[in-house]
């Protein structure tokens, strides 16, 4: 059977993968990388040295220059021909025009992949043009093909306050890359490091 073939935008660092939403893309791809052909475009701030197992170009803006790409429009789509992707996933909405304009003229769907309502995060970081992104966010994510929530939370929101559809969303949660659980002992370990370390040890009574 032959592998299908994806294209990932990424539109920040998450190369290498040090904090938890970098270690969630990171993985999700690793993962993905065993099932089909994943080809990611990232943002030039990214350390292709730390991309181990993936095949990854990193010419892109990063989103704070986001609207700088339609110049790599006719790039991303020859990397749609010549790696004859069948899908685009977009991480978080900040590129979901691109996803528009490659579906206008590939005919290749795209998926945003939410981790959070990026409106309300630049609200409570005193962006003062965060509701314009509301209203960019919110006609982006109505026009993706798919949304995959890392919250149900945030599905639940978006259908109830954006009227997304249903059959449109699926939560995918950040997942484990661990073989097995942590064994009691190291529970037991964490807990005494942690209590000590924070003069905590109160809570042990």
């Amino acid at each position: 059977m032959t592998r299908p073939s994806i294209l990932v935008l990424i539109s920040y660092r998450v190369f290498p993968a040090l904090m938890g939403g970098q270690k969630c893309i990171a993985s999700f791809y690793q993962g993905l990388n065993q099932h089909c052909n994943v080809k990611l475009a990232v943002s030039n701030d990214n350390d292709l040295k730390a991309t181990t197992g993936l095949d990854v170009e990193d010419f892109l803006y990063n989103h704070w220059n986001g609207f700088a790409n339609i110049r790599y429009l006719f790039r991303l789509l020859k990397i749609i021909k010549t790696n004859q992707c069948q899908q685009v996933i977009i991480e978080h909405s900040y590129f979901g025009w691109l996803g528009v304009l490659l579906r206008l003229f590939r005919k290749t769907p795209f998926i945003i992949r939410v981790h959070n309502v990026e409106a309300y995060r630049f609200r409570d970081l005193n962006r003062k043009w965060w509701r314009f992104y509301y209203f960019y966010e919110k006609w982006v994510c109505r026009r993706a093909n798919k949304l995959w929530f890392t919250s149900p939370n945030d599905l639940k929101w978006m259908q109830e306050q954006w009227n997304i559809p249903a059959e449109k969303c699926m939560t995918l949660p950040y997942g484990i890359d661990i073989s097995e659980p942590t064994s009691f002992i190291e529970k037991q370990t964490c807990r005494t490091i942690l209590l000590e370390k924070y003069q905590l040890n109160y809570l042990s009574r």
